[in-house]
């Protein structure tokens, strides 16, 4: 026996059916785009300018960063069970808006950080108070730093440190092979006998994108523009994924990790964590 109908309840369902259509339309309009600047942006732009982009979205979305949002759950059994205890001195790079920096520094340790988006940067500072240095630079201005070549982080680097952190995913940003190496080189100089802890990307962007007719004109339309740009589209295919909240990232697999840990002649841990991958490089 079917239910009588209330009054008003044939116009909500009329509404509900054409929000669930609008929905639908917004979500394969943000679909696409997403495999359009995935694709394009991915074959039109160098590693630097990848890199610039990247930056310049942290600072866009500063709203969504803050400092005093403590550690998560994650982070806190991770830095519980691989920091040494405090007062240690604990190096953050790519700090953001310094929500780690806060935290760390809450629980005594002796912090230092560095972040290259200028708003960022400056809320970093205007959150750490005058306890810690922040330092506007960059893993390449870190390298820098340790062959002597960067003065803006002399002091950071002048004594060794007992850990770095490599603030949060801020080693998929790091496109570039051989600039990842040398960071991670510069980082292990600088905590020789401490450990190296870093997050990072599994897997980001449109699933099953590079099969995609969508995403791969935007890809040849990117190509055209890469060989206007005078751009070696050969070396450009790196593989780094787009997407607008965090820029460009480099996903990495558990043996990507396993060969950077086995360059520096460091362990690498894989932490347990299937949400928030993150691995920590311990000296042997």
């Amino acid at each position: 026996m079917s239910t009588p109908t209330r009054p008003g309840f044939a116009a909500v369902q009329r509404a509900v059916g054409a929000y669930a259509r609008v929905d639908r339309a917004v979500k394969t309009v943000g679909h696409v785009a997403r495999l359009v600047a995935d694709g394009a942006l991915g074959a039109a732009l160098d590693d630097d300018e990848k890199m610039r982009l990247t930056v310049g979205l942290y600072d866009l979305d500063l709203r969504v960063y803050q400092p005093a949002g403590g550690l998560w759950d994650w982070e806190e059994a991770w830095l519980a069970r691989r920091l040494p205890p405090a007062p240690a001195r604990i190096l953050i790079g790519a700090a953001g808006a310094g929500r780690e920096a806060v935290a760390l520094a809450d629980r005594g340790y002796q912090v230092a950080a560095f972040e290259p988006a200028a708003q960022m940067c400056a809320r970093a500072i205007d959150s750490a108070g005058g306890r810690y240095p922040v330092v506007r630079a960059d893993y390449a201005d870190l390298v820098d730093a340790v062959a002597g070549r960067n003065v803006a982080l002399r002091s950071i680097v002048a004594e060794p440190w007992d850990a770095v952190l490599f603030g949060w995913t801020s080693l998929s940003h790091l496109l570039d092979p051989h600039g990842r190496a040398r960071a991670l080189a510069a980082a292990s100089q600088l905590a020789p006998r401490g450990p190296i802890l870093v997050s990072f990307v599994a897997r980001l962007g449109t699933p099953g994108a590079p099969t995609s007719r969508i995403w791969r004109l935007a890809r040849r339309v990117g190509s055209a523009a890469a060989r206007l740009r005078g751009l070696d589209t050969a070396v450009n295919a790196d593989g780094a994924q787009f997407d607008r909240s965090v820029g460009f990232v480099q996903p990495y697999a558990p043996e990507d990790l396993a060969a950077m840990g086995a360059a520096l002649g460091r362990a690498t841990i894989h932490e347990a964590d299937p949400g928030f991958p993150h691995v920590t490089f311990a000296p042997t």
